[in-house]
């Protein structure tokens, strides 16, 4: 399945994966249950995130910014944060 997923993907893309309704999706990313990343306005579900959320193991290549936060271990929280795109508190999104 992961092979046929881009690397990041729309709402309404994670919608139709996950066979569900483009507002259910929404919702779900509102309620912090779908993991997402914002950048600006626009909202985007990482492939590794939601296959990691439906439970299936993503590919060694799923994660190309393990490497970039493994670098970020001994920087600051905020940078750890920044990293993982995440608001520090270890949720995808939440709050940006």
């Amino acid at each position: 399945m992961s092979a046929d997923l881009p690397l990041v993907l729309t709402v309404e893309e994670t919608a139709e994966v996950l066979r569900i309704s483009r507002g259910s999706a929404y919702e779900g990313i509102r309620t912090g249950e779908i993991p997402h990343v914002r950048i600006g306005r626009t909202i985007r579900i990482p492939r590794h995130a939601l296959l990691t959320f439906l439970g299936a193991q993503p590919a060694e290549d799923d994660h190309p910014g393990v490497h970039a936060l493994d670098q970020a271990q001994e920087a600051t929280p905020h940078a750890q944060a920044a990293v993982r795109g995440t608001n520090g508190s270890g949720r995808l999104g939440v709050g940006s």
